[in-house]
């Protein structure tokens, strides 16, 4: 009785979900690494005594897009430390094996930090197809950012 009762709850809340259309779709590497984005490089540095610095990296796909599909691709950086730009890129059907490039730039700050510090910056993408549920893409690998302080605690 108590299994019948649980197997009718759980179908139920099926149902439901269904019925109000709630739906997730989320494809992630190392889980279903069907679609991943791929970085040229693993590492880059950036020295905050050289006005002007900037590093790129190229981010493209792992494997051809469907059809009539686009990913747009952010950057996965939160750090006050350097920028990135832009702040998204769009990978096709045309492009996505040759990829999209992003530029890093130093921000000289006022602050003596760790000297080198590093900073673990991914990207992800949303996968937008017609008629179907975005889903998100992860970075196959991430990038390693050393970061050289031009600040000094001498008083």
């Amino acid at each position: 009785m108590y299994r019948r009762h649980m197997l009718s709850v759980i179908i139920a809340a099926v149902f439901a979900v269904i019925a109000l259309g709630v739906t997730t779709s989320r494809i992630e590497a190392g889980t279903n690494p069907q679609f991943c984005l791929t970085i040229n490089r693993t590492n880059i540095s950036l020295n905050e005594a050289v006005t002007g610095l900037t590093r790129t990296v190229t981010v493209k796909l792992n494997q051809a897009p469907p059809a009539y599909s686009n990913i747009t691709v952010y950057p996965d950086a939160a750090q006050p430390d350097f920028t990135v730009s832009p702040a998204s890129r769009v990978l096709t059907t045309n492009n996505w094996n040759t990829g999209r490039t992003f530029t890093f730039s130093v921000v000289n700050d006022l602050i003596d930090e760790v000297d080198p510090e590093f900073s673990y910056t991914g990207f992800y993408g949303v996968l937008n197809m017609p008629h179907q549920s975005p889903l998100t893409i992860y970075a196959c690998t991430s990038l390693t950012i050393g970061i050289h302080d031009n600040d000094s605690s001498d008083v």
